[in-house]
């Protein structure tokens, strides 16, 4: 047990909530922000709960099935990652993601000729490797060859080494 505000909260209970993804979102939100306010979650992991849930709050979590696992964990925590050096990081892309799904807004952000502002936001900031051209060169399986080379094109533009880009 442990309290804030006056109110005494069952840490067991409350990481329980946070983590059942049957539990409304609204519920899960308030158990994740309650165990970071209590010290028992990191700030990171209380980024990438945020970076998740407001994507899942998008699509209800449907787009977990129509997405790669792989794609979908790497999303988040980049998300996660990006969000830290700019709050309002992805608030357009995350409209996309709920639109179109995550691997779809993936390769439609690949394939214009101009790099989005998220890009340019991570490029400055040294972290092109979180990108969406990043992924998609970690993930190849999943995007046509002229998506691959656009991302690597990009990337390379951009001052960043596509060599050092390796499967996770």
């Amino acid at each position: 047990m442990a309290k804030t505000g006056g109110n005494t909260h069952n840490i067991v209970e409350l990481r329980a909530s946070m983590g059942d993804e049957k539990m409304p979102l609204a519920q899960r939100r308030k158990a994740a922000k309650t165990l970071h306010e209590l010290g028992l979650i990191s700030d990171d992991q209380f980024d990438k709960f945020r970076a998740r849930s407001a994507i899942d709050s998008l699509l209800g979590g449907a787009d977990r099935e129509n997405c790669p696992p792989e794609i979908y964990e790497e999303t988040q925590e980049a998300f996660a990652e990006s969000r830290k050096l700019n709050p309002h990081f992805g608030g357009r892309t995350v409209g996309m993601i709920g639109r179109r799904g995550t691997l779809a807004t993936i390769k439609l952000m690949i394939g214009r000729k101009q790099s989005s502002s998220d890009f340019e936001s991570l490029r400055k900031n040294g972290r092109p490797s979180s990108s969406f051209e990043a992924i998609a060169l970690r993930h190849p399986e999943h995007f046509s060859e002229s998506e691959l080379t656009q991302a690597r094109q990009r990337l390379e533009a951009a001052g960043f080494d596509v060599s050092s880009i390796s499967s996770r």
